[in-house]
C-alpha cells in the first residue's frame, strides 16, 4: 500500500478551493460599489452642508435681499449643484441636489433645510 493522496482526493480538495475564492471574488464587486456609493455620498454631503450654510448666511437678515428661487454651481471635481428656494409663508425652504456623473451614470442625493428671516 502507498501512501499519499489519490488524484481524487486532490482533485476535490481544488475543487473546494476554488468555489471558496470565486465566492470571495464575488463579493468585491459589490463591496467596491458600496465604497463608491460612500464616498460619493460624503463628497454630496459636504457640499450641501457648505451651500446650504451659505444661503443661509446670505438671505437669512431681515435686511438681506430676497432670495433668487434657484442657484446653481459646480465643483472643480465634477460635482454640481442645484438649489430650489421656495418661500411658505414666512418660512424658506432650501431644497439642495447634488449631481455626480461617473462612468457615464449620473448620481444624485437630496438635501435641506429651512430658514426665517430674522
Amino acid at each position: 500500500m502507498k501512501s499519499g493522496y489519490s488524484i481524487l482526493v486532490v482533485m476535490i480538495a481544488l475543487v473546494i478551493f476554488a468555489t471558496g475564492i470565486l465566492a470571495i471574488i464575488a463579493l468585491l464587486p459589490s463591496g467596491h460599489q458600496a465604497v463608491r456609493r460612500t464616498v460619493f455620498y460624503n463628497r454630496a454631503a459636504t457640499i450641501a452642508e457648505k451651500e446650504l450654510a451659505f444661503i443661509r448666511v446670505c438671505y437669512s437678515e431681515q435686511d438681506s435681499p430676497l432670495p433668487p428661487e434657484e442657484i446653481s454651481g459646480e465643483e472643480p471635481d465634477g460635482f454640481r449643484w442645484v438649489a430650489t428656494i421656495k418661500k411658505n409663508g414666512e418660512i424658506y425652504l432650501v431644497t439642495l441636489n447634488v449631481y455626480s456623473k461617473e462612468g457615464g451614470k449620473e448620481e444624485a442625493e437630496i438635501f435641506a433645510t429651512r430658514f426665517v428671516k430674522k
